[in-house]
């Protein structure tokens, strides 16, 4: 699947993704990459493959700072495995964004919003002007919460949502839905996208997250994604075994690739091919 971005996605993402890293080139923060050995040191020893602490300064860089090289390097590749992801079960989603319903999205690990804007633009091309989903976003790192939150300013990201609401910790968004009245139209979706792969990741906590999340709801998906390497796998695996009430849909997990065109030019080539692992979980049979 090749995901294409037209010129107005291509400029918004440049002007919030690509221009404050270009920034720190210019003025000699970090040297730009010449060539795709540079790179890959970059996403490996800074980065350390995305999971480095966000919230601690490190190679010369501060955390925010960071954070802008992070988006360079990741927010174009994580958007479009989420796209691809979305547009692969496109069936699905329509089945489940339907006129009747009231969604939450719920994306833990939230980071610059990636799954958020990939959600939006879904929302935009298939089921425009519902206003019905409302965004829940958390992310223990205060950088990318404050990235995240810079990215409010700009409407063309989150226009086809009801309500967007940012979190420093995932037990809050328990909190704040515990006075929202859910009803037999509610449906809840828990993302976790590049979540699992995390070092520091405590299983049991999230499985007690997701307990406490959906005590009284009576339709929820969570949707994963991942590298495909088979070994970032085992903390998913964990968790799926200790959420008794939910099973994979038919079919999943499964690996496949995805294509999209590098307008940063931060990829070791111009249309790079990736494979992620994605899952799907419910708590519901299929009508």
């Amino acid at each position: 699947m090749h995901i294409k971005f037209n010129s107005e996605y291509s400029s918004h993402f440049m002007a919030h993704f690509l221009d404050p890293v270009v920034d720190l080139f210019n003025n000699g923060v970090i040297e730009k990459p010449a060539n795709s050995s540079a790179k890959n040191r970059q996403r490996k020893q800074i980065l350390e493959q995305g999971r480095t602490d966000f919230d601690s300064p490190s190679s010369g860089l501060t955390a925010e700072q960071k954070v802008e090289l992070y988006c360079y390097h990741y927010f174009l590749m994580h958007l479009s495995s989420n796209l691809a992801f979305m547009l692969f079960e496109k069936d699905f989603l329509l089945n489940l964004f339907n006129e009747n319903n009231i969604v939450y999205f719920v994306d833990i690990g939230c980071g610059p919003l990636t799954a958020g804007i990939a959600l939006n633009r879904w929302l935009k091309e298939n089921i425009p002007g519902q206003k019905k989903v409302s965004y829940y976003g958390a992310d223990i790192s205060k950088s990318m919460i404050k990235k995240a939150n810079s990215l409010l300013t700009n409407p063309h990201f989150f226009e086809e949502f009801s309500e967007v609401e940012l979190f420093d910790d995932k037990a809050r968004i328990v909190e704040h839905l515990s006075s929202r009245e859910i009803t037999e139209k509610s449906v809840f979706i828990i993302n976790y996208s590049f979540l699992f792969a995390s070092h520091s990741l405590i299983v049991q906590e999230f499985v007690d997250f997701t307990n406490n999340l959906i005590e009284n709801t009576p339709k929820t998906i969570i949707l994963y994604q991942n590298p495909g390497r088979s070994d970032l796998s085992k903390k998913w695996i964990e968790y799926k075994k200790n959420l008794t009430s939910f099973s994979s849909k038919k079919q999943y997990p499964l690996v496949y690739r995805y294509k999209y065109d590098d307008i940063f030019g931060s990829s070791n080539y111009p249309s790079p091919t990736l494979k992620a692992k994605f899952d799907i979980l419910k708590n519901f049979q299929d009508d």
